[in-house]
C-alpha cells in the first residue's frame, strides 16, 4: 500500500490533520481572509463559519479562539509585507522602490480591512504581530534613508511620517454587520 502524504504540516508535536480536516481548516482561513478583508475583525467566529459552510463546532476544533484564526491569517500577510520591502531595497532607483513599495502597501490597507486594523490599528496585539509590527521599521526607515541620501525625498521625512499618509487611503470605518458606516454621518456632500 502506498504511502500517504500527510494532510498538512504538523506543528509544535501536534499531529497532521485528517485530510477532510485540513480541507475544513483552509476552508475557514480562506473565509476568514475575506471577511476580515471586507468587514474588519469586529465579525465573530459565528460569521466566519457560515462564509466557511462549516460548523461552529468544526470552527472552534480548529481556532479555539478569535485570536489564534486571526494569526492564522494575517502572519502570511505580515511575512509578504516584509518581502515586497526587501524587494523594493533591491530597486536600483531609491525613489522609485520606496514609492513601488508604498504604493503597494498603501492599496493593500485599503482594500483590505482587516489587514488595516492589524498593521495600522495594531488590533489584535501578540507578539508575532508586534514582532511582524516591529520587523517592517528596518525596512521603512532603511527605503527613507535610500531614497534621502540620493536627494529624492526631503531630509526631515521619518517612518513616523507613513503611517499619516497611509490612514489618508483608508476606508470609512464601518459596522461589522453590514459593511456600512458606523456613524450616522454622510460619506458624500450634495449641494
Amino acid at each position: 500500500m502506498p504511502e500517504r502524504p500527510p494532510a498538512s504540516t504538523p506543528k509544535d508535536g501536534e499531529r497532521p490533520l485528517r485530510r477532510d480536516a485540513a480541507r475544513n481548516r483552509e476552508r475557514i482561513v480562506h473565509a476568514a481572509r475575506e471577511v476580515f478583508g471586507r468587514r474588519g475583525l469586529g465579525v465573530t467566529l459565528d460569521d466566519v463559519a457560515k462564509h466557511a459552510g462549516v460548523g461552529v463546532g468544526t470552527m472552534y476544533r480548529r481556532f479555539p479562539t478569535k485570536e489564534a484564526l486571526v494569526r492564522a491569517v494575517f502572519e502570511q500577510d505580515l511575512a509578504m509585507r516584509q518581502e515586497s520591502a526587501e524587494q523594493a531595497l533591491t530597486h536600483p532607483d531609491p525613489w522609485q522602490g520606496l514609492v513601488d513599495f508604498l504604493m503597494t502597501m498603501t492599496a493593500d490597507l485599503a482594500e483590505n480591512r482587516g489587514l488595516h486594523e492589524v498593521i495600522m490599528l495594531g488590533s489584535h496585539s501578540s507578539e508575532p504581530f508586534e514582532t511582524a509590527r516591529g520587523g517592517m521599521l528596518p525596512y521603512l526607515e532603511a527605503l527613507i534613508r535610500r531614497a534621502q541620501e540620493s536627494g529624492q525625498l526631503r531630509t526631515e521625512v521619518t517612518a513616523s511620517d507613513i503611517p499619516s499618509c497611509s490612514r489618508c487611503s483608508s476606508p470609512p470605518p464601518s459596522s461589522p454587520r453590514d459593511g456600512g458606516p458606523t456613524s450616522g454621518a454622510a460619506t458624500s456632500r450634495s449641494s
